[in-house]
């Protein structure tokens, strides 16, 4: 079991911390009750939709032995335009750099 624990610092500003002992701001703009000083929650969950793919995908590489110069996935997303502001599409593109690289 993953364990994740949310502290709340200051109006919407929250501090967020799971297994790897790290801290990771997250907060709202200020007509919200943040103070724009972190990411948003659901910049975070693209953000780690991408980071996740992308240590995947680096591992593979690696195993198939394919030397990269770069890497690099863009993502972007439509949101539900009513509460709850769930994402309703993410595209992803993945680019690669290097030498002798399939198709």
């Amino acid at each position: 079991m993953t364990e994740v624990e949310v502290r709340r610092v200051e109006g919407s500003t929250f501090l967020a911390k799971g297994p790897s002992n790290h801290w990771v701001v997250m907060d709202a703009k200020p007509e919200n009750h943040g103070q724009d000083g972190g990411a948003r929650p659901m910049e975070l969950v693209l953000m780690a939709m991408g980071g996740c793919s992308a240590i995947d995908i680096e591992l593979m590489l690696r195993k198939m032995r394919l030397k990269l110069s770069d890497f690099r996935i863009h993502l972007n997303c439509e949101r539900a335009d009513s509460e709850p502001r769930v994402y309703t599409r993410i595209h992803a593109e993945y680019h690669f750099w290097g030498r002798d690289l399939p198709r």
